[in-house]
Parts: structure tokens; sequence; C-alpha cells
């Protein structure tokens, strides 16, 4: 892992650490937006924003027309798809999507899949759109 990876992971467990207590068992999905345009701390360049999906849990199919992505796998096992390739991710995993590449992650292990979402620019509901099958 390069010196940059390893700083970016330092810099993301704080984050982690200090995120809200994951939401309950029964919830499939829980998004918290650390950093971005309806988060505290405000930004309209760029989004960080923390996944934690059961296992089995899929998120639909979709694309952003401008935003580039970077998952980062922070805890768990996942399965992404990323135009017509499957990536299989674990803790350390860094996966760029980039615009208009139809994706979507699944939680493949047993354990939650853990992960944060980086966007930029800054996630915007008007730029995201879900495929339908």
């Amino acid at each position: 892992m390069s010196i940059r990876l390893t700083a970016v992971f330092a810099l993301l467990s704080l984050s982690h650490a200090a995120a809200d207590k994951p939401a309950p068992a029964s919830a499939a999905v829980e998004l918290k937006e650390l950093v971005g345009r309806t988060a505290p701390d405000h930004s309209e360049r760029i989004s960080v924003a923390r996944f934690v999906l059961q296992p089995g849990t899929v998120l639909p199919t979709s694309y952003n027309r401008e935003g580039e992505e970077v998952f980062v796998i922070f805890s768990g096992q996942a399965e992404i798809r990323c135009g017509d390739k499957i990536i299989p991710a674990q803790p350390g995993s860094v996966i760029r999507i980039p615009a208009r590449v139809r994706h979507s992650i699944r939680a493949s292990g047993s354990e939650p899949l853990d992960f944060y979402a980086i966007t930029t620019p800054a996630f915007s509901p008007g730029d995201y759109v879900k495929v339908s099958k």
C-alpha cells in the first residue's frame, strides 16, 4: 500500500471513529454524508459519504452524469459491478467509478459492508440516475 493510500486510510479511520453509531440491525442500509452539499462540513466540490450495508444488501444500479466516484472499503466484503466487470473488494480496496458508468455494489460477505463513497464534484441528487433493469 502506498504512503498516500495509508494516509487516506488513517484519515478515514478517524472519520469512522467519529461517525454516528450504526443503525439498528433491522436497517439494510445506513448512509451518512460527512462532507458535501447537505453535510455539516459543506462543500460543493467533493462529498464523502459513509455507507454500511447489511449482508446480502445490493444498492440499485445507477450512474452519475458528471460525478466521478471512488469507493474505499473499510470492512466487510463486496462485489462491485462497474460497467461489464464484477470486481471483488475487501478492506483496503479502492475502486474508481468514472462518470456515466453504470455500477452497483453488493455486500457479499457474512459481515456488514462498511465503505466510503467519495464523489467529485460533490454528490447532488440531480446528477444521480437510477437504472431500471
